[in-house]
């Protein structure tokens, strides 16, 4: 099968090619899964401020109607 320079030329380039396409979707796809579990954290860290200082605003505010209303609306995030 392998007898010509040809046919060998041509499995080596098929083979250098198959390993180089799964090399690079193996990249791809942990560079995206990382990408995607840092991003996550941010967002949930920015939420986890926002809602902070939703609800220290209001307790400062004094009226606990307001801060009530604060913690149904931080407690609705899903």
């Amino acid at each position: 099968m392998l007898s010509t320079v040809r046919s060998r030329v041509m499995v080596f380039v098929f083979t250098i090619s198959l390993l180089g396409i799964v090399g690079v979707r193996y990249y791809f796809s942990n560079t995206l899964y990382e990408f995607s579990n840092i991003e996550t954290k941010k967002s949930l860290q920015m939420l986890s401020s926002s809602i902070f200082q939703t609800m220290t605003r209001s307790m400062m505010l004094g009226n606990p109607e307001r801060v009530e209303e604060a913690f149904e609306q931080a407690n609705a995030i899903k």
